[in-house]
């Protein structure tokens, strides 16, 4: 499995660099992307680094899933519907999706703030759900 990590960490700065290159030759960038870019590289090798915390737990047989891992989890994911909340609401989201259509077209229809507060409400529900799972309560 330690193999396995460095392969991948390995992978994933070997595919940063030319990416990361290729994006500062265009002529014309966005400031957020020159953020997120390194942002989603730096959460990839942090997610190898957990890789081997758990890979030494899940040897061991009868284990428990770790509350914290579980609460990040939960915590991150109701962020992201905050911020889709946020998006709906000052009418910047875009979508090319199936479901990403469906939502459009239910915002035409009823208006943004419906759809945005319910967004707002569950990712709110979420990130305290998470944040109590993550403190072991």
């Amino acid at each position: 499995m330690r193999m396995l990590r460095i392969f991948l960490q390995s992978l994933i700065l070997v595919l940063f660099v030319p990416v990361f290159f290729l994006f500062l030759k265009e002529k014309s960038f966005d400031l957020h992307a020159l953020i997120a870019l390194p942002g989603v590289f730096i959460l990839l090798l942090l997610l190898t680094l957990l890789l081997r915390e758990h890979t030494e737990s899940r040897l061991k047989p009868h284990r428990e899933i770790s509350m914290k891992v579980l609460g990040a989890f939960i915590t991150f994911w109701g962020s992201g519907m905050v911020w889709l909340s946020w998006l709906i609401a000052s009418g910047q989201y875009n979508s090319d999706s199936r479901r990403g259509q469906l939502l459009l077209n239910s915002i035409e229809v009823i208006g943004p703030w419906l759809p945005a507060s319910v967004f707002l409400v569950m990712g709110v529900v979420m990130v305290w759900l998470g944040y109590r799972a993550w403190q072991g309560r």
